[in-house]
């Protein structure tokens, strides 16, 4: 089932009919990795710095990942090509001696991050497409890929600190939708589609919402 959303999904690339989340396409290009190399580069080796931003870089790559493994197999070249950089900086960051621990804290906490904004974003493609849509079951797969990685590097921690994080995300997105609904509200008809738009992000959000409580 993955492999064949991964696979329809791709065709769907190439054809413009959906594309990829607005912050993983920033990132999941050459020029990203280029612009973040040289500024870890210009950093003295061995530097606090210097560990500091190859573990964030390492960080940022998996989570680029862990998208890019929602939309094509393996041995894509865009796989591929991301793995390589991943095991280049790992061993420039084991070559520097590199906390392990540091690390995984890191990588933890960009994807606590990164998960959070995505179950944001997709609980409101729920209030645009339907349940079989293209577009929810790339959304859905990528939060799977994203705790299957941040499960992996705390291994059978607590996943409070994940669940608080979400909810904190989706609670802050309500919050600013109700402010603009009640805005809505004073210049729209009840029944109005600006109003009915908004109560439906919301409803959305907080059915995503229930999943973490």
């Amino acid at each position: 089932m993955t492999v064949a959303v991964r696979s329809f999904t791709s065709i769907l690339m190439m054809l413009g009919i959906i594309s990829i989340t607005s912050y993983a396409q920033a990132a999941i290009t050459d020029e990203h990795y280029m612009l973040s190399q040289n500024a870890v580069a210009s950093l003295p080796v061995n530097s606090a710095s210097y560990v500091n931003s190859l573990a964030e870089e390492i960080a940022k790559l998996e989570g680029e990942r862990a998208l890019l493994l929602s939309r094509y197999l393996n041995n894509s070249p865009q796989v591929i090509t991301i793995n390589n950089k991943i095991q280049t900086l790992h061993q420039r960051y084991a070559k520097i001696g590199g906390n392990k621990v540091l690390l995984n804290q890191t990588l933890a906490k960009h994807l606590v991050n990164k998960i959070a904004n995505l179950e944001v974003e997709t609980a409101l493609l729920y209030a645009r497409y339907s349940e079989i849509s293209p577009q929810i079951a790339v959304a859905e797969l990528d939060v799977k890929n994203l705790r299957d990685r941040w499960s992996k590097v705390l291994e059978s921690q607590s996943k409070i600190p994940l669940n608080n994080a979400v909810s904190q995300a989706i609670e802050n997105k309500i919050l600013t939708l109700k402010g603009e609904l009640t805005q809505l509200q004073a210049r729209y008809h009840q029944n109005s589609i600006e109003v009915v738009v908004v109560e439906e992000k919301i409803k959305m959000l907080q059915k995503r919402l229930a999943m973490y409580r």
